[in-house]
């Protein structure tokens, strides 16, 4: 008897499982379009699971924007004669408006929410005035949608919608905080020429088709980490005033950042541009990091005004690198950057740049695969005297590398040894003067007490560190190795001369 209980108890359970979607599926109430406005409540239209058919309007049966009306708005809204009121608040959730929907040249008074519900034809909202807070959290927009020159006074949520066709907000105005978190566009869409004036959130978005920022201005904060790009994106001329996140965005073809400017912190950590990205003629006011970003195609940074710090650490250019005429007001870092095909002149760096020995090398190496020699030649140069300055003084590599640092400059600078030649001999002359150390043959018997001018003892040096020996004067015995340390520099310094100037006049 316990097992049969058992047993039913089981499939009664069993029952109830299997019978829980059909508990749970959404009875839709059917609603027409044409009395829509008899579900006003105490001033409030609210609608819930409701399926509304036909084309909704709700300027029908509310007339224009009357002079009563005046006085407490914004003079654009005053203006507008036409302007359709929405004086209550709306909440139609979790449901689906059948047909097209026509909300353009409205305002809205109050509040509104449309949270869960679904848009299957054309939406409309454009040239609407939204003074309080909006909300299409989970809203699915099957259709076109039209936010084109709306304006938002309060905060606009966007939270999870999805636009599944082209979505187009141009000369938008939100004052509020907006949030695009999580979602979905399918179609193309026009952001250019908003006005965000507050923070933006973009975190988790997907843009499926082309979308455009152009000359739009973000005056808040604005994060797109973790935004995926799917298509071609524009930002030209986009205003960033406060910090930019992009941190481990995914472009995954074109994108345009020209002539935008950053004028705060700027974050790209992390991001993969999978095609060509430009900056052409951007501006960064503030530090920007691309830590760790990738940059699979080329990378245009033409004209770019860097004036805070700027990081590459660990980025990846497999493209061309194009940083011709870029200015860098602060410090540069390329330190474990890797990088094939970099275009930029030794002159934008020389001042910014911080030490990495691998970075350095690399440089030298591309200045020269790009026929940039002099370039090479001064970056070499820079790279050498910054190890010579971490060595220890009591290293036999720092001493030789001051004395290469004399002769030729590293071998990059063949006339220095003119200088250090110079010294040589003019400081030999000044010992064998001194000391009255040569003499000439015939002096050894007959006068060993004769005093060598300078001038004899300046010829002497000369021949002597050219390792000519005419042999018309001879070291007296304890001058000797003088003579031998001269003649062996004499040697070393022109050797390294001829050495030098081969590697700088004879290019592969």
């Amino acid at each position: 008897m316990l097992r049969n209980n058992f047993f039913y108890e089981i499939l009664l359970i069993s029952l109830i499982v299997s019978m829980s979607p059909v508990a749970q599926a959404v009875e839709y109430k059917t609603v027409y379009a044409y009395n829509i406005l008899e579900n006003i409540d105490d001033g409030d239209l609210y609608l819930e699971n409701s399926r509304i058919i036909g084309k909704v309007n709700l300027g029908n049966k509310l007339g224009t924007f009357s002079g009563e009306q005046k006085g407490s708005f914004s003079s654009e809204v005053e203006a507008n004669e036409s302007l359709k009121v929405v004086d209550y608040n709306i909440t139609i959730r979790n449901s689906i408006f059948e047909d097209d929907v026509e909300f353009s040249n409205t305002f809205f008074k109050k509040s509104i929410s449309f949270e869960g519900t679904c848009f299957s034809g054309e939406s409309d909202f454009s040239c609407s005035y939204f003074a309080d807070n909006s909300s299409f959290q989970d809203v699915d927009f099957i259709g076109d949608t039209w936010f084109q020159s709306a304006n938002f006074s309060g905060d606009a949520n966007f939270w999870n919608a999805s636009f599944k066709d082209s979505a187009c907000f141009l000369n938008s105005s939100f004052r509020g905080y907006v949030d695009f978190g999580k979602v979905n566009f399918y179609g193309a869409v026009l952001m250019s020429d908003i006005d965000f004036g507050s923070n933006v959130n973009f975190q988790d978005a997907i843009f499926s088709n082309e979308v455009g920022f152009q000359n739009s201005c973000f005056k808040g904060t604005v994060n797109f980490v973790d935004v995926d790009f799917v298509d071609e994106s524009s930002f030209f001329n986009t205003h960033f005033s406060r910090l930019t996140d992009f941190t481990r965005a995914n472009f995954n073809k074109d994108v345009e950042f020209d002539d935008a400017k950053f004028q705060t912190l700027t974050y790209f950590l992390y991001s993969d541009f999978k095609d060509s990205v430009s900056f052409i003629n951007s501006v960064f006011l503030g530090d920007t990091y691309f830590f760790n970003s990738v940059f699979s195609r080329d990378a245009d940074f033409e004209k770019t005004n860097f004036s805070g710090d700027v990081f590459f650490y660990d980025a990846n250019f497999a493209g061309k690198a194009d940083f011709d005429d870029v200015h860098f007001g602060s410090n540069v870092y390329f330190n474990g950057t890797d990088f094939n095909n970099m275009e930029v002149k030794w002159s934008s760096l020389r001042d910014s740049l911080i030490f990495d020995e691998l970075v350095y090398l690399r440089l030298v190496q591309n200045f020269r695969n790009q026929g940039q020699f002099e370039d090479a030649d001064t970056a070499y140069y820079e790279y050498r005297k910054e190890c010579q300055k971490r060595d220890s003084w009591l290293s036999l590599s720092k001493w030789g590398d001051i004395f290469m640092w004399l002769a030729c400059g590293y071998g990059v600078k063949p006339f220095r040894a003119f200088g250090l030649g110079g010294g040589i001999v003019l400081l030999f002359s000044l010992l064998y003067w001194r000391g009255n150390g040569i003499s000439q043959p015939k002096e050894r018997y007959e006068n060993t007490n004769q005093k060598t001018s300078f001038s004899d003892a300046f010829y002497f040096s000369m021949v002597t560190f050219a390792t000519i020996g005419y042999g018309d004067w001879y070291p007296k015995d304890k001058f000797r190795k003088w003579v031998m340390i001269e003649g062996f520099l004499g040697w070393l310094t022109l050797g390294l001369f001829l050495v030098t100037l081969t590697n700088v006049m004879i290019r592969p």
